[in-house]
C-alpha cells in the first residue's frame, strides 16, 4: 500500500491498478491478495480486500510446521489535500469472510 500513499497528484487509481499493488505484496513470505470491491468519489478510494500469507511455525507441537495467516481489511484512501494520499485501515475480525462485508 506504500506504492498507493507515494503517489502525490494521480488520484483516483483505477481497479487494475490497484490489483497489481494489492498482489505484489512486501518481503520474502508469499502474501496473496484479492480486490473484493473497489468504490470512488471525488476525494476517496475505498477497497474491500483480502490478505493470505503463509509462514513456518518456529515450534510446531501438533499439527504443520506450515500455517496460514488471512483476514480481510476495508482500506479508504483519501486524498488529504492536492498533493498528499493518507489511508485508514479496519482489519476485520479474522472470523469475518469478505464475501460478508461486501453484502453489508
Amino acid at each position: 500500500m506504500d506504492q498507493v500513499l507515494a503517489r502525490k497528484s494521480e488520484f483516483p487509481f483505477d481497479q487494475e491498478e490497484m490489483r497489481k499493488v494489492i498482489t505484489s505484496g512486501p518481503g520474502a513470505a508469499p502474501v496473496q491478495g484479492t480486490l473484493y470491491d473497489m468504490r470512488r468519489t471525488d476525494t476517496t478510494v475505498r477497497v474491500l480486500v483480502y490478505f493470505a500469507s503463509l509462514y513456518e511455525r518456529s515450534a510446531p507441537i501438533l499439527g504443520s510446521a506450515q500455517a496460514r495467516a488471512q483476514r480481510c481489511f476495508t482500506v479508504t484512501f483519501s486524498a488529504a489535500g492536492t498533493d498528499s494520499v493518507s489511508a485508514a485501515v479496519i482489519a476485520h475480525d479474522r472470523d469475518t469472510q469478505c464475501a460478508e462485508r461486501l453484502e453489508r
